[in-house]
């Protein structure tokens, strides 16, 4: 694993996680999300909320941040394994109002769980992220109109 000695997140590539990537970011993200939970308490309830209608089949992406391959002295290139920011998005189906007053169903989705290790912070790195994200979301691949960031930033337990 090599981290750049300079990180420039404006060469970063947003990228579908693994499944071993996906673990590493609960993990991670369990220190700070995981409430009451344990860590891996946490990790298997992110893994069964992964399997429900919703979520299931590609309703959720996961996606991580990370830099492009280093050129080694051979030629080839070395992947990094460094996930410098996450995301996840949720494909939902959503009625929008016409100026006709009748309503159209068409696909949206929703931003979640964006997150970034403590030692990457500060740095513009989900900031970039979320541009490369919004890249996507403007893509035929992604065939929606629009998208909504979820966050409990500033909730309170109760």
């Amino acid at each position: 694993m090599t981290t750049p000695k300079t990180l420039d997140p404006s060469t970063f590539i947003l990228r579908k996680a693994t499944p071993a990537e996906r673990l590493v970011c609960w993990r991670a993200n369990s220190t700070s999300w995981a409430g009451k939970l344990t860590p891996h308490d946490y990790v298997e309830r992110e893994k069964f909320n992964g399997t429900q209608e919703l979520t299931r089949d590609g309703g959720i992406l996961y996606w991580v941040f990370t830099a492009p391959p280093l050129a080694t002295g051979n030629g080839g290139t070395e992947e990094q394994e460094v996930i410098y920011a996450a995301v996840e998005t949720l494909k939902k189906q959503v009625a929008i109002k016409t100026r006709d007053g009748g309503f159209s169903i068409e696909w949206s989705y929703g931003i979640a769980s964006v997150f970034t290790p403590q030692q990457y912070r500060s740095k513009k790195i989900a900031a970039w992220m979320m541009h490369r994200l919004g890249e996507w979301l403007d893509s035929e691949e992604a065939g929606c109109r629009f998208s909504v960031l979820y966050s409990d930033v500033g909730v309170c337990g109760l």
